[in-house]
């Protein structure tokens, strides 16, 4: 629905191209993976979803990526 409602707002002086989203394994990678993942603190599902700069950068960083997300950052 979202899609379809911004082809409807944007038409006709933006084309909406709507990409296929990436999977790994069949397992689609969405956003909301890779949060629950980081609240987790899941290394394993994280390195398997993003790219190796942004896995290095969560990993740095996870302790205080936890503390937002407990605190509700």
């Amino acid at each position: 629905m979202y899609n379809q409602s911004l082809k409807k707002i944007l038409a006709p002086e933006i084309v909406l191209e709507v990409l296929k989203r990436k999977e790994i394994d069949d397992d689609i990678i969405s956003a909301t993976k890779v949060r629950q993942a980081i609240a987790e603190a899941d290394l394993e599902t994280i390195g398997k979803y993003v790219p190796k700069t942004t896995f290095d950068f969560i990993k740095m960083n996870l302790k205080d990526l936890l503390r937002r997300i407990n605190n509700g950052n």
